[in-house]
């Protein structure tokens, strides 16, 4: 059986019944045995159907949403205060379960309808282009030819640039390195002439290098002239 078939408001005044009835013969004999006549004012006849009252008494909760002592007063004149304890919680139980049993179910079946609307909903019908807000545009290509041609050119400047700042890099250190190969060495002429000067002996000279000149006495104490 469908939940969405079931009749919350019956169905829950059914369960408050059953625990009502269960919990006041209980108290009231000693045992288990259920007293289904726990709401009745005075007495009734035994094959007396109480599923009008039942549901009567489940309808009036559900929408008060009151207490034991509120649903009784709806059904009787009698004193609360003076009534049967066993009665008083029978009433108290019932209130409570129907109103605890309708919410619950309420809310299942609302779940269950939502859940059944989504599956049964036909799809919805695609909407013309024409009935939006956008509109169909071409691409770059077809709408700025020029502009996609100067893209190109400006990519092929700057890998032509690239590539001369490369070519100049590599002939700059060619030529550095030529230029040191063709150096002449002159560290190991002046070596060997500091240490001819350190012995106190000329050092060898260069090929096409002049020797030094002979020092010049220009007359000293021990070689004063004599007159």
């Amino acid at each position: 059986m469908d939940i969405l078939e079931i009749d919350a408001v019956s169905f829950a005044g059914r369960v408050a019944h059953v625990a009502a009835a269960e919990l006041a013969g209980l108290l009231k004999f000693g045992e288990v045995r259920p007293f289904p006549t726990w709401f009745a004012v005075g007495d009734i006849a035994e094959d007396h159907d109480v599923t009008a009252d039942i549901e009567a008494m489940a309808a009036y909760v559900s929408r008060r949403l009151c207490i034991g002592e509120t649903l009784y007063r709806s059904r009787n004149a009698a004193d609360w205060g003076g009534e049967d304890p066993a009665i008083k919680m029978a009433y108290d139980l019932f209130a409570s379960t129907a109103a605890s049993v309708v919410s619950k179910l309420l809310t299942a079946q609302a779940q269950a309808e939502k859940a059944l609307e989504l599956e049964t909903r036909p799809p919805a019908a695609a909407i013309a282009l024409e009935d939006t807000i956008f509109e169909t545009e071409e691409s770059l290509h077809t709408l700025r030819p020029e502009a996609v041609q100067a893209q190109k050119q400006v990519a092929a400047y700057d890998q032509a640039q690239k590539a001369d700042r490369k070519a100049k890099r590599e002939a700059k250190a060619l030529a550095d390195a030529a230029k040191r190969a063709t150096r002449p060495q002159s560290g190991a002429v002046t070596v060997t002439r500091r240490v001819g000067e350190m012995k106190g002996t000329p050092a060898p000279m260069s090929i096409g290098e002049a020797p030094p000149a002979a020092p010049v006495n220009r007359g000293g104490r021990g070689n004063r002239k004599r007159r």
